[in-house]
């Protein structure tokens, strides 16, 4: 089961983007109440968007994430969850 289905499940908003351009500028204009981000992102890689949040919403809760090895070619991809 994935981390966007539980949250979804237990009612929350999930938001997914794949490539960290593209989720950084979603996050810069909507709200969020935390981003969960992967390290390997297309666009900009997990900790480049981390410090661009950082810069423009210190207070923003962000989760990096760095799958196992075997896991890194499956699914790659950020996602960004508004609670």
């Amino acid at each position: 089961m994935t981390l966007r289905r539980v949250l979804k499940e237990e009612g929350h908003d999930v938001i997914v983007e794949k490539r960290g351009d593209n989720g950084l500028a979603i996050a810069q204009k909507d709200s969020f109440d935390v981003v969960v981000t992967d390290m390997k992102l297309p666009g900009l890689n997990g900790l480049d968007l981390v410090r661009e949040l950082h810069a423009g919403k210190p207070r923003l809760p962000i989760i990096l994430h760095d799958r196992p090895r075997h896991h890194r070619n499956r699914h790659p991809g950020h996602q960004m969850r508004r609670l």
